[in-house]
């Protein structure tokens, strides 16, 4: 039999294409890893706050039944967080395109990127898986980061938007008006899911569902709250300015405390992003200062599978240095 190696094309490309296919596969296992992790932490934590309802005496329903019935609807959601439709993506995004374009988008990056790939000189095999890991990668990552920006500006006008309906509640209105008031007041997102929640309503569906659907498009505890708030006030009566002025008590603490932690772990990310940017500073640099230098890694196929190696690792140490800075409250 004769000796294989490690300059046959074919061997380089097989090696090139592994390790490809290893660096998509630990990305897709850690960010899994760590959505099931958080969600399994929160599933505990409402689980700490509100028990299971076969657990409650007979003598305690109405209010109670309704807030297990909420806590249980919140479960749900987390537990269907990891499992989104493509309408259900874009909608937390806020784009407003159909379903099909997902896939579509997919698929033409996948093309872009390798195109790109086999314009540079690389082969077919490995162009093509890189085309396959890159494409809904990108795509995916704009899309997370549209819907991380929005969920941000939402969080920070939340708390205005309930002194709003707290101070409508007060002076006597009904509380659908104090929501059309948000819907025209707030400017951003926020106010933009206020009025689909008042079309909503005008259009036959009730307002505690209407909320629920909007806590459902907007993954954010402090809408959670809110529309466990809502739901009980619907239902079993009592003072609503009451409870929602309590909600913005609790919604400003967490963000005080939020703002805390992020001040105190400022560091820890400034750190973090120093390392993980280093190795890919480095190399533009050498590459504009000695391009013979470093171009071998680039033009022969050792050194791509190299290249390779260098990023599964890289990937690799990012995913864990995120995960230890990563601080929730």
């Amino acid at each position: 039999m004769g000796q294989v190696s490690l300059t046959d094309p074919a061997l380089q490309s097989a090696l090139f294409g592994g390790l490809v296919l290893v660096a998509v596969s630990a990305g897709i296992w850690a960010g899994a890893s760590g959505r099931a992790a958080t969600a399994q932490r929160h599933r505990a934590r409402l689980a700490r706050f509100a028990p299971p309802a076969r657990g409650t005496r007979p003598g305690r329903g109405g209010a109670e039944a309704e807030v297990h019935r909420h806590a249980s609807e919140i479960l749900a959601r987390r537990r269907n967080a990891d499992r989104l439709s493509f309408r259900a993506l874009l909608d937390r995004a806020g784009l407003a395109w159909p379903a099909w374009t997902v896939p579509a988008a997919c698929l033409g990056l996948a093309a872009l990127a390798g195109g790109l790939a086999l314009s540079g000189g690389m082969a077919p095999l490995p162009a093509g898986l890189i085309g396959a890991g890159l494409g809904p990668g990108i795509f995916l990552l704009a899309v997370r980061l549209r819907q991380a920006r929005r969920l941000k500006a939402m969080e920070k006008t939340f708390p205005a938007a309930l002194d709003i309906i707290v101070r409508g509640v007060k002076s006597g209105l009904p509380l659908i008006d104090c929501l059309r008031i948000v819907s025209r007041e707030i400017a951003g997102p926020l106010g933009a899911e206020f009025g689909r929640m008042i079309d909503q309503q005008s259009h036959g569906v009730s307002l505690s569902d209407a909320v629920n659907r909007m806590a459902s498009r907007v993954p954010l505890s402090e809408v959670n709250f809110f529309a466990i708030v809502v739901g009980l006030q619907s239902r079993t009566g009592g003072r609503l300015s009451e409870s929602l002025d309590n909600l913005v008590s609790v919604l400003r603490a967490r963000t005080q405390l939020r703002a805390k932690v992020k001040s105190m772990s400022a560091e820890a990310k400034a750190s973090g992003g120093i390392i993980g940017s280093l190795p890919l500073v480095v190399t533009t640099l050498v590459y504009i200062t000695s391009p013979q230098y470093i171009g071998l890694l680039f033009s022969e196929p050792i050194g791509n599978v190299v290249l390779a190696g260098s990023a599964v690792w890289m990937l690799a140490g990012v995913l864990v240095m995120a995960k230890m800075i990563r601080i929730e409250v």
